[in-house]
């Protein structure tokens, strides 16, 4: 895919392995008696139409709040000294980055690029 602006896009997020007792109850139990990792786990439901549409709901928000951490702390940033910069209180922030209470508009995701030095790129597939 094109990089914006010349510049490259960055390397997507990996999924890394959740420890069983994080996980919803019905799917631990699935997964404790098959002895299966996390990954076949999703592989085998990711077939069921209804359970991808809803994982790829609840991975976006997720996805944009631990790169907003990410970025923030790659830049040697606190939480407060981005709020100053976005004109929000740290605890605003703080919401933005959790990725149970994130909630998006395009307004918000452009000042936090622009506070971040970076370009916000928005796609369909």
């Amino acid at each position: 895919m094109p990089a914006l602006n010349g510049r490259r896009r960055e390397a997507p997020l990996k999924i890394q392995a959740i420890p069983c007792r994080m996980m919803p109850s019905p799917w631990r139990r699935k997964m404790k008696k098959r002895g299966t990792t996390l990954r076949e786990f999703l592989g085998r439901q990711m077939r069921n139409g209804e359970f991808r549409k809803a994982y790829a709901q609840e991975d976006l928000p997720a996805r944009l709040a631990v790169r907003i951490a990410e970025l923030r702390e790659k830049r040697g940033m606190t939480q407060q000294a981005l709020a100053r910069r976005l004109r929000v209180s740290q605890q605003a922030l703080s919401l933005l980055e959790n990725p149970s209470t994130a909630n998006y508009t395009l307004r918000t995701l452009q000042r936090l690029a622009a506070a971040l030095d970076k370009d916000l790129v928005v796609e369909f597939r």
